[in-house]
């Protein structure tokens, strides 16, 4: 973040670097980015096949034009309303169950608690919600070692004689251990998701490489930074009438949530290759370049939004009531991510469910500066302390015996 504040100072809101010795435009505006992805988007690819391909093979991220539209239409249909009813209640039992089992009155790290929620969700939505514990574990592990390839050098090592292999490598073998258990539960007994995405896919090798994109951690692990976001906002002394707010409208837990993601995206940014020459906010960007476009600092562009840097949900019903597509991040345009409904309903029925059973806190004197890199989230382990809600008070009826003993007191004065 430093790094792209420092040259927007210097450069302005588009301006050239390098990542990894390639030449890299970098766009920081909210005006650059719905440039670039909405209205030029044909002049750009999505840009991630030299970094992630090994790690995910041939998917939906990698494909483009009728390749990708096809199947991005058919998949479209399965996180649609209609068909995500059964998964809701997959969904909402795992909320129940895991906001009936928080410890209470005692300081828990916030991201990590959550991520073992979102860890659930994301294997019991895209793969199976009648595994065993002890496999759901295996494949939790497999998820994090498969990450752990993401954010390491693309190197795979292996030492034989040492027994020691490189984190990519371990990340190459996590990922072909997970299709391999994708390919399983499509043919046992598939979560409505999966067994929607395999209908919905025109070959089953392309809907397994599919599915391997929804159950990586990336889900989780971004879930569970907005999710910590939402309660570290909310548990400041400034913002907590919104709790209450958002118990009596649900419009409300909506608006909590899009700030939320407008300020703490999980993400610092996304990327694209130019592979077309085009204008970005009157910069030519050349064919072959990279394209990094900043979701942080265009989510916070004043001259989109008012007070970028302060929590205020109710921006999306005065000024910005027309600007909920220059949240970006989701990304945006025909490449918004496709699970970006699904995700907003997850994180409302969690919303509601905790403000209808708990109350919480921050334990003082934390440190509750952000880090941007690979996930942002707050930089220490912020901790928080749960509370069940007081019960509603039971208004007292007054009983024959209250009536005498208040007789007997009275005569007795």
């Amino acid at each position: 973040r430093a790094y792209i504040e420092k040259r927007c100072v210097l450069y302005g809101h588009v301006f050239l670097g390098r990542i990894l010795n390639k030449p890299t435009v970098f766009l920081t505006s909210s005006r650059a980015v719905k440039e670039a992805l909405n209205e030029k988007s044909d002049n750009f690819s999505m840009g991630y096949r030299e970094f992630m391909f090994e790690l995910f093979e041939e998917n939906l991220i990698f494909l483009e034009g009728d390749a990708w539209q096809v199947p991005r239409d058919m998949l479209y249909q399965v996180f649609n309303n209609d068909n995500l009813s059964q998964s809701m209640d997959i969904c909402k039992q795992l909320i129940s169950n895991h906001t009936k089992e928080i410890p209470l009155r005692i300081p828990l790290v916030a991201y990590q608690h959550f991520k073992v929620l979102t860890t659930q969700l994301s294997i019991n939505l895209f793969l199976s919600h009648t595994l065993a514990q002890e496999e759901a574990e295996e494949i939790s592990q497999l998820m994090t070692t498969h990450w752990h390839g993401i954010i390491s050098v693309p190197l795979s090592v292996k030492v034989p004689w040492l027994l020691w292999k490189s984190g990519f490598g371990k990340a190459l073998d996590a990922k072909d251990q997970l299709l391999k258990i994708i390919s399983q539960k499509l043919q046992t007994n598939p979560s409505p998701i999966a067994s929607s995405v395999h209908s919905n896919t025109p070959s089953s090798e392309l809907a397994i490489r599919n599915l391997l994109i929804f159950i990586s951690a990336l889900i989780p692990k971004a879930l569970a930074s907005v999710m910590t976001s939402i309660l570290l906002e909310l548990a400041k002394p400034e913002n907590s009438r919104y709790r209450d707010l958002c118990l009596s409208d649900d419009q409300i837990i909506e608006d909590v949530i899009l700030e939320c993601q407008r300020l703490w995206p999980p993400f610092l940014g996304g990327r694209r290759a130019c592979s077309k020459s085009c204008e970005i906010s009157g910069f030519i960007i050349p064919k072959g370049h990279s394209v990094v476009y900043a979701t942080y600092t265009a989510n916070r562009d004043e001259t989109v939004f008012r007070e970028p840097d302060k929590f205020r949900p109710e921006r999306w019903r005065e000024e910005n009531s027309g600007d909920r597509d220059l949240v970006w991040t989701f990304g945006g345009g025909p490449r918004t991510c496709i699970g970006k409904h699904l995700t907003n309903v997850i994180l409302k029925e969690w919303l509601k469910h905790l403000l209808t059973s708990l109350t919480w806190e921050l334990p003082p004197g934390q440190d509750i500066s952000y880090k941007m890199l690979p996930v942002i989230r707050p930089t220490d382990n912020v901790q928080i302390i749960f509370n069940r809600l007081d019960p509603e008070p039971q208004a007292h009826v007054q009983t024959i015996d209250d009536r005498t003993t208040s007789t007997h007191t009275n005569s007795d004065q």
